[in-house]
């Protein structure tokens, strides 16, 4: 059979497509959206300015951020979503929060006015909470937690414990108090460690005192069968790779008429649509698909190729897929084989 002499293939798979996706993420500035939104609320259009404040919150989840999606959740009613996000605002030490930590402050406290305390006593570190609004909130470290006005089922989850629910009823403006009765640790001590497979099967030799481990014989590999069910698998790994690809693409095509969407939105200043919000996570799916979908291909290749040589050759060969970034934006997948 003839040798081959030391040779690199490198292959270009995902360039194209991170330049791409680099050039739409920067399309969505916060800031910018953050200044919508103000034109939007000074104009007394607070339902359209949410929706520009919460995709500025989404991209970049800064102090002041949260503070503008806080202060117009209480606008429009949203005062379980408002106390969170104010809260979070007022808990840093961004320069814009204490310019306007006054304002912030009044605003926290007019929204729990609207709003029932829970003051919690009785729970593990870690626990988190979650009612109507909210979804695995973690326990604040002085246990008050505010709720809409009425009655309400909370679920309590502690690490190694199992969750309990409460049912409490709390009136606008008012607290109460709930102490936490968690079940003793569901976490149970390892008993002893599982032999491994085989060591039923050890016998001391005779006259010594290391352990002797019998084997069954494992039969000769037939090369020509282990040759042909590799190649089957280099062409099914590859096969994947390429509907794994055209995925990502048909993914990426989403992602950009999403953006478009928003863009067009953003220039006729009509109201922001939160169903093109996800628009960078189809991006971001689309691109590790090609990725994904290229590595397989080039596995696939390289699978095949392996396969169709002998024992004794592929014995020595040598393959390495390393990624190289490119400083621009973008990068290189190489692929290097030694046959």
């Amino acid at each position: 059979m003839r040798r081959f002499g030391t040779r690199t293939v490198t292959t270009m798979l995902i360039a194209a497509s991170l330049l791409m996706g680099t050039r739409a993420l920067a399309a969505e500035e916060p800031e910018a959206l953050i200044r919508q939104g103000i034109e939007l609320r000074r104009k007394g259009d607070d339902a359209r300015a949410h929706g520009y404040f919460k995709r500025a919150y989404e991209l970049s989840k800064t102090p002041r951020a949260a503070a503008q999606l806080g202060l117009v959740d209480q606008a429009v009613g949203r005062f379980g979503e408002a106390e969170v996000l104010i809260g979070e605002a007022l808990a840093s030490n961004d320069p814009w929060v204490q310019q306007h930590r006054a304002t912030l402050e009044e605003s926290l406290k007019a929204v729990r006015q609207r709003l029932g305390g829970i003051v919690v006593s009785g729970a593990p570190a870690g626990t988190t909470w979650s009612d109507a609004d909210h979804r695995g909130a973690a326990l604040p470290t002085n246990g008050a937690i505010w709720v809409a006005p009425g009655t309400a089922t909370l679920r309590f989850e502690a690490p190694g414990r199992p969750a309990i629910a409460k049912t409490v009823t709390v009136a606008a403006g008012d607290s109460v108090a709930l102490q936490l009765d968690f079940p003793a640790s569901t976490i149970s001590p390892v008993a002893g460690a599982v032999p491994p497979p085989g060591a039923a099967d050890t016998k001391p030799a005779a006259g010594s005192g290391v352990p002797s481990v019998s084997q069954p014989a494992t039969p000769p590999a037939a090369d020509e069968s282990a040759g042909r069910s590799g190649r089957i698998a280099g062409i099914a790994v590859g096969a994947a790779g390429v509907a794994l690809g055209v995925t990502g693409f048909l993914v990426r095509n989403v992602a950009s008429h999403k953006l478009d969407a928003i863009k067009n939105e953003q220039t006729t200043m009509t109201m922001y649509d939160p169903a093109n919000g996800n628009w960078e996570t189809y991006e971001h799916a689309g691109v590790a698909m090609l990725i994904a979908g290229g590595a397989a291909v080039v596995a696939g290749t390289v699978i095949y190729i392996v396969s169709a040589r002998s024992h004794t050759e592929s014995a020595g060969t040598q393959v390495g897929l390393v990624a190289l970034p490119d400083p621009r934006g973008g990068g290189t997948l190489q692929l290097h084989a030694r046959f």
